[in-house]
């Protein structure tokens, strides 16, 4: 229907919205700081100098060249067949490979050098700024008594007073004596030095049991943290959803102690948690599950929501569950055998990240008591494992529970009635709420223990329609339909194209926006409503119509008609060796990545009056060609808004101490 419909998308600018402003109203925010926060924080500003030759790595495309050529045709044995692989590397900053024989080690020096003497001369470049904007962006950084951050679920950024940041902070969550506990940097030091060596000792004690790569990625990742700043970070996000204003705490593990040993954690529970049911992996399997079929007409949608579920997660009742599943049940016990996981290995590692969650709130150092740090690595698989447990106990006890799926602590399922009486279906529905909100409370941890308590869900009521995972669901005569849910508080702030970001991510804004409307709208109908409201929100973005337009329309063709090539298929073929990678931050006044391919073909793979790469044999260890024919440039991006304005440190001004301010309201 919407491949022979003519596209003619209308140029219908809805309101242009900025950003939430959550501060009192006595608080004067000059206009224009709505210009620029309605960049969006992830705006890269654009530097004022083209990128030197110290900003493209040159020493590491050198080591890499020289690598492959090192390893070319290298037959890969797995001599580790006993040990689970979970990808996780490390590059080793110490090893360095040999030079290669004189004539590939000639070529690698050409291509290095023509690079490195094009990025010798530095350019300066116009801002993609206004001046309204710059003038903003210092009124910011010259006034950190207010809190640039972002709004949960990609809202869009909010500005709040310092103070009041800080009051929610601990109104919602510090302030809880029975979670958090504060301590002095002397105790922090402490604890975090005593971290080091827990860590060092898991590594011994379960090297060999979790295997080499791993072994080798917690060990680099711990050599590389400065203890001065060892600690996470805890921050928060604004639920300018729920009134009152509630918050979100996140804990940063990024470039801490903990992050190589929880990155390893979330590793092992992930493959752990894609081999159970009930766990929704994302919206388009929903609803291919749902509206696949025609369900009984007596059924109904509902929803449950789980209330603080991370901090209501705790060790002491979760591992032992865990534990029990993966060494006594039937379905557990094949995942470790399939997955090569070691249980108690796994246990270990969880103690020490949950019972180690020590994070610093600007000069100030917390633990967190109980419950599971929101912002951890393996918090997330974590969560899932932990109630996919009682799901797996208590569903199938249901009958009326015809089809169920649970993201972390969002639930949807059908109710089809089994009875006539609707006192019976009452008393069942109640039954399983109950049972549902009843995991934990026999176990001795929870048995006398007022401080804590279960893990407890709120449901909605059984109805025609439901909001499940950005989906809006409704059924009528057994058959479900779905539409994409909006968010009436969204902004929409897509990155402007003035952006310094790679020109790559407009195309993929829009074929991705266009596969979402292809796999979550059952309805042809919704198709061309949903691409236009994308294609309006891009021109309110500053997008040029007729930039955007074919874009829009070869998605379309691509996408709608099923031409899109198996994305699978393509990753799976072998047949194409890997590309050298250069790394380097994207800037509008570098070369252009073509000019860079131009320079490996002239400078590598095929020089004048040389013969072809290809020809020549890479090494004498494994005897044949280099195995690689192609560059590709991997832009990682500059500095954005958030960077400069809501860094995980937080910027709260010289001299200012959160320490300070929130004591005296701690005491009292």
């Amino acid at each position: 229907m919407l491949l022979n419909t003519p596209i003619s998308l209308l140029i219908s600018r809805p309101k242009k919205a900025a950003f939430h402003n959550l501060c009192l109203p006595d608080v004067k925010i000059p206009v224009y700081v709505k210009s620029l926060l309605g960049l969006n924080l992830n705006f890269c500003p654009q530097p004022t100098k083209s990128s030197s030759h110290k900003q493209v790595s040159l020493d590491r495309l050198r080591k890499d060249l020289y690598t492959r050529i090192l390893f070319a045709n290298e037959e890969k044995n797995d001599e580790n067949s006993d040990d689970k692989d979970l990808g996780l590397r490390c590059k080793n900053e110490e090893w360095n490979p040999p030079e290669p024989q004189p004539e590939l080690s000639e070529r690698c020096n050409n291509f290095i050098t023509a690079l490195n003497s094009r990025f010798q001369k530095s350019r300066k470049c116009q801002s993609n700024l206004l001046p309204t904007q710059l003038a903003a962006l210092k009124w910011l950084e010259d006034n950190p008594q207010l809190i640039v951050f972002n709004a949960d679920k990609n809202l869009g950024p909010c500005i709040i007073e310092r103070e009041r940041y800080l009051d929610l902070a601990l109104r919602d969550h510090l302030g809880d004596k029975n979670t958090y506990r504060q301590l002095n940097e002397a105790e922090a030091k402490t604890r975090l030095k005593s971290m080091m060596g827990t860590i060092d000792s898991f590594v011994k004690v379960f090297g060999k049991k979790i295997g080499p790569n791993n072994t080798k990625y917690i060990i680099r990742k711990l050599s590389q943290v400065n203890l001065k700043n060892a600690a996470a970070r805890f921050y928060l996000t604004a639920k300018i959803h729920k009134t009152p204003l509630k918050t979100r705490p996140i804990v940063s593990t990024c470039g801490g102690l903990l992050e190589g040993i929880a990155k390893y954690t979330d590793r092992v529970l992930q493959h752990i948690i894609k081999h159970l049911p009930y766990v929704a992996t994302s919206s388009k399997e929903v609803v291919r599950d749902l509206c696949a079929k025609k369900w009984p007409s007596q059924t109904r949608l509902f929803t449950w929501d789980a209330v603080s579920m991370y901090t209501n997660i705790h060790l002491d009742h979760a591992w032992p569950v865990i534990k029990n599943f993966l060494n006594h049940d039937v379905l557990g016990k094949n995942i470790v055998l399939q997955e090569k996981i070691s249980v108690d290995a796994l246990g270990a590692a969880l103690e020490i990240i949950m019972k180690n969650s020590l994070f610093q709130f600007g000069d100030s150092f917390w633990l967190q008591l109980s419950g599971t740090s929101m912002g951890t690595p393996p918090a997330p698989p974590y969560a899932t494992l932990y109630y996919c447990i009682h799901e797996m106990a208590i569903i199938h006890q249901f009958e009326e529970i015809s089809y169920h799926k649970r993201y972390i602590d969002d639930g949807g399922s059908l109710w089809t009635s089994m009875s006539e009486n609707r006192e019976d279906d009452d008393r069942r529905w109640s039954e399983f709420k109950a049972l549902a909100n009843d995991f934990g409370t026999d176990h001795e941890f929870f048995q006398g223990n007022e401080k804590q308590r279960p893990l407890v869900w709120e449901f909605s009521e059984r109805e025609n329609s439901a909001i499940f995972l950005d989906l809006n669901l409704r059924i009528a005569n057994g058959i479900i339909s779905s539409t994409i849910y909006e968010k009436k508080l969204n902004l929409y702030l897509y990155i402007p194209p003035h952006s310094c970001h790679p020109p790559g991510v407009l195309k993929g804004l829009i074929y991705g926006a266009i596969l979402r409307v292809k796999s979550l709208c059952t309805s042809e109908n919704d198709y061309i409503p949903a691409i236009q409201r994308t294609f309006d929100r891009l021109l309110v973005r500053g997008y040029e119509r007729e930039a955007i337009l074919p874009i829009f329309l070869q998605a379309i063709k691509s996408i709608m008609s099923n031409t899109s090539m198996d994305r699978t298929a393509a990753k799976s073929n072998d047949e194409n060796p890997k590309p050298i990678r250069l790394h380097l931050p994207f800037n509008k006044a570098d070369p252009s990545s073509r000019w860079l391919r131009s320079q490996f073909e002239l400078t590598m793979l095929a020089p004048p009056n040389n013969k072809p790469i290809k020809n020549i044999t890479a090494n004498h260890r494994f005897p044949g060609p280099v195995d690689f024919e192609r560059i590709t440039t991997c832009y990682h991006k500059q500095k954005s808004l958030r960077n400069i304005l809501a860094p995980r440190k937080l910027r709260l001004g010289d001299g200012f101490s959160v320490k300070e301010y929130l004591n005296p309201k701690i005491n009292t």
